[in-house]
C-alpha cells in the first residue's frame, strides 16, 4: 500500500489538543499575509518546476492513450508546438519526422474493446474494506472500529463510489497513475469529506523518482475551471482570479492536454478560445522539509505549517492554505508493479499493437479498393470524352471507329493491368494480433468477456480459463482496494479532526425505500483508534452467472446440513438468495418484517414514550396503592410550579405505564419475523 495511514490513537497528547482547539482544522494561516502567500506561491512554483523532461514523457504516454481511448489513433508528436496534430490522409506534413501520411487513415479500434474488457471485473462488485480495532483487546477500539465503519456509508453518500470506481479502473488502463485527493469541503452549510479522483494529465509528483508517497517532496493537482466559479469559490482572491495562460509556471502543454481531453479535440489551436474563460485551479500539497529550500522563512514556515502545507491556486492567485499532513489526504497507486512514480499504464502495451492492426487493416482496406483494373485504350479506336461522359445502363450505344493496326477484335483494342492479390499471410496477421497477442498481453482472455474460447468449449476448461484471466487481474484489484482503503479511513480521521467532542454525525440511509436516520457519536470515534485495511479475503469480483452457481451448490449442501439451513432462511440472506437466482418478484415475508422493524426501531429511538391517560393512571393505582403518596406529592409539587408560572416536573409513573409510541398491531404485524429481528437487533 503506497499510502498507509498509522495505526495511531486518534488522541493527541494535551499540547496537540490545544492547538487544535485553538486553530481548526480549515483555518488559513496566512490569510491577509501578502508575504508569506508569496513566499507559499514560490515554493510551488518552485516545484512545478522540477522534473521538466520527464514529466513531458509521462504526459505524452498519457495523452496518446487518452487520444486512443477517444478513437483518435493517427496522430503525430510535433516538437515545434509541443503536442500532437492529427494525421490527413495523403497530405505533406512537417512532424518530428518530415514525410507523407498513408493514404487511409482509418481508425479500428481495438484499444478500447480490450481497455473494457479489463475494467469490467474490477468494477462489478465494491472495492473490500475491512475496518479494525488498532489493539482488538480494547474496548474502546472496537468501538470505534464498529463507528467508522458505519460513517463509510456518509462516504459512499457524499461521493459517487460507483463513479470513483470506474474512474479509478480507466486511469488505470489509460494513464496509469491513479490518485485519491481527499479534503473536507462544504456544501449548504454541510460538511462532508469529498473525495476527487486524477490520472497522470492532471497530477505532478516530485520527486518523480519517489518509490511511494512517503518520499514525495510535493503533489500537484491540476483541473480546469471556470473564471467566474473559480471567483465565487474562493471570494477573498476574486480580484486576483484572472484568464489567461499563466498558471504558477506549468508547461503550456500540460494544460493544453488537459483541455484536449475535456474538449475532445486534436488540434492545439482548438484549445485557444478556452483560455478566455477557464484559469487553472491548483491543489498543492508540500512536505515540512521543502522550507529548507527558503532559508529566510523556513522557520516561520514550521511555526504556520508544521505538518506540512495544503495551498490553492487559480492561476498565479494565492486563493487559500492549510496546515495538513500529505498522508492525511493522498493515496497513489499504480495498476502495475514498477520503479518510480512514472510507471506503465495497463493499456500502453496495446498501443503499438493498435497502430500495427490500424495499418495492416488499411493496408487490406487500400488493397480491394484500388482492385479495380485500369483500363488502357488505343486512342484512335474511340472517342475517350464520350467513354468519359457515359453512363452505366442498358441499351447504351458505343461510338467506334477503327481497329489498331494488327487487330482482328474490338477486345485487341483494350488492356487491363491486373493488380497483385493481397498477400495471403495479411488476414492471418490481423487475426493473431487482435486475437492471441493482444489477448496474452493484456490478459484479456476470450473467457473473460464471453468470447470465443476455440476448442476448450467444456465448463470446466471455461472455468479454469477465466480463472486464469482473473488472476492477470488480481494486481489491478488489489490496487483499486488500497486506494479505497486509504481514502475512506483519510475522510473518517478528517470529519472526526473537525468535529467537537461532543457532536454527532447525523446522515440518512437507504433501507426498504425508505430514508432511515442514523447518527453516529464523535465521542466514540475519539476515544478509540483504528485503521481500514484492504480486505485480503475479498477475491476478485465475480459475476451474476458465478454467484448463481455457487449459491446453487450451496443450497444443495443445506439439505444435509442444518446449520447451513439456518443460515440460508435470514432475511438478509434470504434476500440475496433471491436477487442472485433472478426473482425480485417473489416477496420474502421474514425480510419485509426485517425491514419493517428497523425501520420502527429506528423511529422509536427518535420518540418519546406515550404516558398514560388520566383514567389509566386511576386504574393503576387502585391496584398499586403504594403508589398514591408520590401521586399527591406531584400533584402539589405542580399546583406550586403551575401558580409560580413555571413547568411542572414529569409525573412519577411506573415504566410498564409507558406505551410505546408505535403500538403493536395485533392484525397487520409480522409478530414471530418481528420478534426475530428486534433480537437480532439487540
Amino acid at each position: 500500500m503506497l499510502s498507509t495511514l498509522p495505526a495511531a490513537p486518534l488522541q493527541q497528547d494535551q499540547e496537540e489538543q490545544t492547538q487544535q482547539q485553538a486553530m481548526p482544522v480549515s483555518v488559513d494561516p496566512i490569510a491577509g499575509n501578502k508575504a508569506m502567500q508569496t513566499v507559499v506561491q514560490n515554493l510551488a512554483k518552485y516545484v512545478i518546476g522540477l522534473d521538466k523532461w520527464a514529466r513531458r514523457q509521462e504526459v505524452m504516454d498519457a495523452r496518446r492513450q487518452r487520444f486512443y481511448w477517444r478513437n483518435d489513433q493517427y496522430i503525430y508528436w510535433k516538437s515545434d508546438t509541443v503536442g500532437f496534430i492529427p494525421a490527413t490522409a495523403g497530405a505533406v506534413t512537417t512532424v518530428d519526422i518530415e514525410g507523407e501520411m498513408p493514404r487511409y487513415t482509418d481508425v479500428y479500434n481495438i484499444y478500447t474493446p480490450y481497455g473494457e474488457s479489463l475494467i469490467t471485473p474490477v468494477t462489478q462488485n465494491p472495492p473490500g474494506v475491512n475496518w479494525q480495532p488498532s489493539d482488538p483487546s480494547k474496548p474502546e477500539d472496537v468501538v470505534a472500529a464498529q463507528k467508522a465503519q458505519k460513517y463509510q456509508q456518509k462516504i459512499e453518500q457524499d461521493n459517487d463510489q460507483k463513479f470513483l470506481q470506474s474512474e479509478a479502473a480507466r486511469l488505470f488502463y489509460t494513464d496509469g497513475r491513479t490518485a485519491f485527493l481527499t479534503l473536507d469541503s462544504k456544501d449548504k452549510d454541510v460538511n462532508k469529506q469529498e473525495i476527487f479522483i486524477y490520472g497522470v494529465l492532471e497530477t505532478k509528483c516530485v520527486p518523480i523518482t519517489a518509490k511511494d508517497t512517503k518520499k514525495l517532496l510535493a503533489f500537484v493537482a491540476s483541473e480546469e475551471i471556470d473564471i467566474y466559479d473559480a471567483k465565487e469559490a474562493y471570494p477573498d482572491a476574486a480580484d486576483q482570479i484572472v484568464k489567461g495562460t499563466s498558471s504558477l509556471g506549468e508547461s503550456a502543454y500540460e494544460r493544453i492536454a488537459r483541455l484536449g481531453v475535456l474538449q475532445g479535440t486534436k488540434l492545439f489551436m482548438q484549445a485557444g478560445d478556452a483560455f478566455n474563460h477557464l484559469v487553472t485551479r491548483h491543489r498543492v500539497l508540500l512536505r515540512p522539509w521543502i522550507y529548507r529550500h527558503d532559508k529566510d522563512q523556513a522557520d516561520e514556515l514550521r511555526q504556520l505549517f508544521p505538518n506540512g502545507i495544503y495551498a490553492v491556486f487559480c492561476g498565479d492567485a494565492y486563493c487559500k492554505s492549510m496546515n495538513a499532513d500529505m498522508d492525511d489526504h493522498l493515496t497513489i497507486e499504480f495498476p502495475i508493479p514498477g520503479d518510480g512514480m512514472a510507471r506503465p499504464s495497463q493499456g500502453k502495451r496495446v498501443v503499438p499493437i493498435q497502430d500495427t492492426f490500424n495499418d495492416e487493416i488499411n493496408l487490406w482496406h487500400e488493397a480491394h479498393d484500388y482492385c479495380i483494373p485500369t483500363t488502357f485504350m488505343y486512342s484512335e479506336t474511340g472517342d475517350i470524352e464520350a467513354i468519359r461522359e457515359q453512363t452505366s445502363q442498358p441499351g447504351n450505344i458505343v461510338t467506334f471507329t477503327a481497329l489498331p493496326p494488327g487487330a482482328t477484335s474490338a477486345s485487341e483494342a483494350f488492356y487491363e493491368a491486373v493488380m497483385d492479390a493481397v498477400p495471403a499471410t495479411l488476414p492471418a496477421l490481423t487475426q493473431f494480433l487482435q486475437g492471441p497477442l493482444l489477448q496474452f498481453i493484456t490478459g484479456a482472455f476470450p473467457a473473460l468477456f464471453g468470447g470465443d474460447t476455440g476448442d476448450n468449449d467444456t465448463a470446466k476448461g471455461i472455468s479454469i480459463q477465466r480463472d486464469q484471466a482473473m488472476g492477470r487481474q488480481g494486481t489491478p484489484w488489489s490496487a483499486m482496494q488500497r486506494l479505497f482503503a486509504s481514502a475512506y479511513e483519510q475522510a473518517v480521521r478528517l470529519a472526526v479532526k473537525r468535529a467537537k467532542d461532543d457532536e454527532k454525525f447525523s446522515y440518512s440511509v437507504s433501507n426498504g425505500g425508505r430514508q432511515i436516520v442514523q447518527s453516529i457519536d464523535v465521542a466514540d470515534l475519539k476515544a478509540g483508534s483504528f485503521k481500514c485495511v484492504p480486505d485480503t479475503d475479498s477475491s476478485l469480483p465475480e459475476t451474476t452467472s458465478a454467484k448463481r452457481g455457487a449459491l446453487t451448490a450451496l443450497m444443495a449442501a443445506a439439505e444435509k446440513n442444518p446449520a447451513i439451513a439456518e443460515i440460508l432462511q435470514q432475511p438478509d440472506n434470504m434476500e440475496f438468495i433471491y436477487e442472485i437466482l433472478g426473482l425480485p418478484e417473489i416477496e420474502i415475508p421474514s425480510a419485509i418484517a426485517d425491514i419493517k422493524q428497523r425501520i420502527e426501531i429506528d423511529q422509536l429511538l427518535k420518540e418519546p414514550p406515550v404516558p398514560p391517560s388520566d383514567q389509566e393512571i386511576a386504574m393503576y393505582a387502585v391496584q398499586h396503592p403504594e403508589i398514591l403518596p408520590q401521586l399527591q406529592q406531584w400533584d402539589q409539587v405542580a399546583q406550586q410550579a403551575k401558580a409560580k408560572g413555571q413547568e411542572p416536573p414529569p409525573k412519577p409513573l411506573p415504566d410498564e405505564l409507558m406505551k410505546p409510541s408505535i403500538p403493536v398491531d395485533k392484525d397487520f404485524d409480522y409478530h414471530m419475523y418481528e420478534f426475530e429481528a428486534g433480537q437480532r437487533w439487540l
